[in-house]
């Protein structure tokens, strides 16, 4: 877990996302937790539903600096995202955000992931999704 605005603009500020880019164009494995998970998406406008990350506005880090700004990884198939640590205090956020997303995004709790591979994509665990 981390703050995902953070975690963005080291990704980015290291270059990283570049690595990360080309070792899953070639098969390679990505796991990402969290603002990881977040970070593998379309945007990282996600974290904003729970406003549990501070965006470090005026800092170094301050992502809104980068010429990506919320731009996520784009690792998950077809522009989704991924809203991570989902429960039931969470349905009506996420029922009154996910519209405001021009992207699909995949609803995560504790028990589910995404399995991505040549064949598609999968959530595995609990599929709020599907509903």
């Amino acid at each position: 877990m981390g703050n995902t605005y953070f975690v963005t603009y080291q990704v980015r500020r290291t270059k990283a996302d570049a690595a990360i880019a080309q070792l899953v164009s070639k098969g390679g494995l990505y796991c990402g937790a969290s603002a990881g998970a977040i970070l593998a998406g379309a945007t990282v406008k996600i974290c904003e539903w729970k406003g549990w990350d501070d965006p470090g506005h005026g800092t170094t880090w301050d992502v809104r600096n980068l010429p990506t700004r919320l731009d996520g990884l784009s690792l998950i198939q077809n522009g989704m995202s991924a809203f991570p640590h989902y429960s039931g205090q969470w349905k009506a956020r996420a029922a009154e955000m996910a519209p405001q997303h021009r992207e699909v995004v995949l609803i995560l709790d504790e028990e589910s992931m995404i399995v991505q591979d040549s064949s598609g994509y999968r959530v595995v665990g609990n599929n709020y999704n599907a509903q």
